[in-house]
Order: C-alpha cells, then sequence, then structure tokens
C-alpha cells in the first residue's frame, strides 16, 4: 500500500503505510528492511528530511546485512551513500557555521574588552585632565587673587604719594618764592623721614605676608634644617627672604630686584647663590619658591 501511494504521488499516506510497516517489522522481529528503505527514501525525497532518512537506512542496511541479501544490500549500498553523505556534509557545514560563529563572537567579545578597556582609560584620563584643570584654575584664581590685592594696594599709596608730592610742590614753590629757605629745609627733612626705605620694606613686608602667610615656613622647608632662617618679628622679613619674596613675585632679573631693594646687584647675587647652595634641592630650589602658597 505504502509503494502504490508512492507511485500514485500520496506521498503522506505512503509514509504512514511505510511507518505502520516498519512498526509490524519491529514487532515480528523480522528484521525486515524493505520498509524503513521505503521510508527513508519518502522522507529523503519527499520530506527533506536528511537525519531521519539517513538513520533510517543505516538500520535497513544493517538489516539487509544481518540476512546476507545481496540485492537489497546494493539497492541500499546505492541509497546510503547519498543519505548519510549528505546527513555529514550538513554536519560538517554546522560545524563550519558553529565554529565561523564562535570564532566571530570571540572576535567580537575581544573587540568590545579592548573597546571597554580603551573607553575606562580615556575615561581615567579625563578625570586626570579635569582634576588638573581644576588646579590650574585654582592656581589662576590664587594669581589672580594676589594681583589684584597688590595693584589695588600699590596703586593706592602710588596716588596718595603722587597727592602729597603735588602738595609738596605748591608748598615748595611757595617757600621758594617767599625765600622761607629754613621752612623749606625742614618741610624736605621730614618728607624724607616719611618717605624712607626702612617703611617703604616694613609696608613690603606686611602686605606680602598678607598674601602668602606661610612663607616663612615654606621657604625654611627647602633649605637643610642648620640653615633655616629664625625670625623674630613675624610680620617682618629679613634680606634674604625680601629677595626670594620678589622672585616669588615673578621678579628674578638681579638688577629689578637691586633697584627695588636698594642694593648693588653683585649683592643680590652673592644672596642668591649663597641661599641655593643651602637648599636641600639645589637645582630646583628658586623653582620651588615660585611654587610656594600655590
Amino acid at each position: 500500500m505504502a509503494f502504490i501511494d508512492y507511485k500514485l504521488e500520496l506521498n503522506d499516506e505512503a509514509i504512514e503505510y511505510y511507518v505502520q510497516a516498519a512498526i509490524n517489522d519491529i514487532r515480528s522481529a523480522i528484521n525486515e528492511s524493505v520498509s524503513l528503505r521505503g521510508l527513508a527514501t519518502i522522507l529523503y525525497y519527499y520530506k527533506d528530511d536528511v537525519d531521519l532518512a539517513s538513520d533510517y537506512i543505516n538500520e535497513a542496511f544493517e538489516d539487509a546485512t544481518f540476512y546476507g541479501t545481496r540485492h537489497r544490500m546494493n539497492v541500499i549500498g546505492t541509497l546510503l551513500p547519498v543519505f548519510v553523505g549528505e546527513k555529514l556534509d550538513i554536519e560538517k557545514v554546522k560545524r563550519q557555521t558553529f565554529q565561523d560563529s564562535f570564532i566571530l563572537s570571540s572576535v567580537f567579545a575581544i573587540i568590545l574588552i579592548v573597546s571597554i578597556i580603551y573607553i575606562l582609560i580615556q575615561m581615567k584620563r579625563l578625570r586626570r585632565s579635569r582634576e588638573l584643570q581644576e588646579k590650574l584654575n585654582a592656581k589662576l584664581a590664587e594669581a589672580n587673587r594676589i594681583k589684584n590685592s597688590y595693584i589695588g594696594h600699590y596703586l593706592d599709596a602710588t596716588f596718595k604719594l603722587v597727592n602729597q608730592l603735588d602738595k609738596f610742590v605748591l608748598v615748595g614753590q611757595q617757600k621758594l618764592d617767599n625765600k622761607q629757605y629754613d621752612s623749606l629745609y625742614s618741610m624736605i627733612h621730614n618728607l624724607n623721614q616719611e618717605y624712607n626705605r626702612k617703611n617703604t620694606f616694613a609696608d613690603f613686608d606686611q602686605t606680602f605676608l598678607s598674601l602668602f602667610p606661610t612663607f616663612v615656613e615654606s621657604f625654611n622647608a627647602l633649605l637643610h634644617s642648620e640653615d633655616q632662617f629664625v625670625i623674630d618679628n613675624k610680620s617682618s622679613l629679613n634680606s634674604t627672604l625680601r629677595i626670594f619674596a620678589l622672585i616669588r613675585l615673578g621678579i628674578t632679573e638681579n638688577e629689578q630686584i637691586s633697584t627695588i631693594l636698594g642694593y648693588s646687584v653683585n649683592t643680590v647675587y652673592n644672596y642668591r647663590v649663597r641661599t641655593r647652595n643651602k637648599a636641600t634641592e639645589p637645582k630646583d630650589f628658586e623653582e620651588n619658591v615660585k611654587k610656594i602658597g600655590l
């Protein structure tokens, strides 16, 4: 019945009869191969079920071999390589597909891991850049504060001096016109006392230490313990500290320092060299002085 339905292209009915025949063969334990061979053939060509067709044709071949039926072995032998070979090809394709998928997945995983590591490194660098930017902004803000404080203080002092000099010139001219030479001499003497260099240094020291209250301690930390400065008056600086206070403010030329402080250029040079030789890090000493307060 299965063979007739197969010839009539009633494939579903043929499969049902081949299955019943194969079940009956198994129940009867007769090791018949025709039903399994037919079922394998129709499954392969009609249902395109290579796996089942291959399994069933192998069973049929074992049954034919058990009896040694040469004709059936030859018939099955023509189908067996086709079914089993295609199954092996399919399995090979599956294995290759799995291998390709595994390799591709591994490559993607490696790329993903590398990308994550790269992103983490960039984020770390970005955090460091932000921290550095914040520090630089803080330094700039501090520098601006110092600059504004100094500008404000010395603009005020300068205008006061200019106004007083204007008054001095006016009064001095009047005294000259009136030939009041003794009075003019006394006025000049008093002016010289009022604006002597000692008072100017005191004003500079107080202004500088108000902006850099830890300057002396930080400066001493750059020197060997036996060469550190001891200042009795906490609101004043000695000659050496005053020179390096100007260096901290960015005034580094010996000529400029000597003009401001009234020392000779050679004296300023000797102070700088002598103090640098007392430092724990002589090579970077003045650069470290410039960083005090930052």
